[in-house]
């Protein structure tokens, strides 16, 4: 892509070579059954704390409804939008599913490089990794390649919109875990609410950790090695 952009060809897209996309769409249907099951969760709960009387509502139990319901909001807007993102990316064309395992990894190789520049390149060389095909690639309009170059405001937008569900979905968790602290401290007896608190203490270091490993590769390679003693059984 140095003298000018290009889309590669519907020709040249092979099943073996199409991880990004293939991942990536898997992502997505998981992440809407994932959301769909804490939003089933959630509705489940409130079942049990929402009453008709409004005159009978604690302020602190209608604090715990708003938290419980909010969270099933952000969790039911995640499900459809996993649903309608990887339905987006089913009805990709073979050109555009091309470009996009082209254009992955080609930003997957630029970080690898920023990262850890010999060891990638070394691993491409040696056909570890596989590098982005650019045999029969056809050339953007002028227009097009413009835009490629230098997306829109509108362009990060609509990308955001594609990958907002894990946002969502987190943040509808936090909504679930804090109602539920809530619900414990002021509707239940003291011991209650000290084991909740106690238990997510105890959860939280394991929930954010999978988000602390990052993109670092010797982090990543590290955790596989750890993985790999174990045979995957913890």
């Amino acid at each position: 892509m140095d003298s000018h952009t290009v889309v590669p060809d519907a020709s040249i897209v092979v099943t073996e070579n199409s991880s990004h996309y293939e991942n990536v769409l898997k992502g997505f249907e998981l992440m809407a059954l994932a959301a769909t099951f804490l939003a089933a969760v959630q509705a489940q709960i409130m079942a049990t704390t929402i009453t008709n009387n409004r005159n009978e509502e604690t302020i602190a139990l209608s604090a715990v409804n708003s938290l419980f319901l909010a969270g099933f909001a952000f969790c039911i807007t995640s499900a459809l939008l996993a649903f309608l993102t990887a339905r987006w990316l089913q009805c990709l064309t073979m050109q555009e599913r091309s470009y996009f395992e082209y254009a992955f990894e080609a930003e997957e190789r630029q970080r690898s490089q920023r990262l850890h520049p010999l060891g990638r390149f070394r691993d491409v060389e040696q056909g570890i990794i596989a590098r982005p095909s650019l045999e029969r690639c056809q050339p953007l309009s002028k227009e097009d390649e413009n835009v490629l170059h230098t997306p829109k405001l509108i362009h990060f937008f609509f990308a955001y919109t594609l990958f907002v569900p894990m946002s969502l979905l987190v943040i509808g968790f936090l909504c679930l875990s804090i109602g539920l602290l809530v619900f414990a401290w002021t509707e239940h007896s003291l011991a209650v609410g000290i084991v909740l608190t106690v238990v997510y203490l105890i959860l939280l270091p394991f929930s954010v950790g999978v988000f602390l490993i990052g993109q670092r590769p010797h982090t990543r390679f590290a955790v596989i090695r750890a993985l790999a003693k174990h045979e995957g059984n913890f």
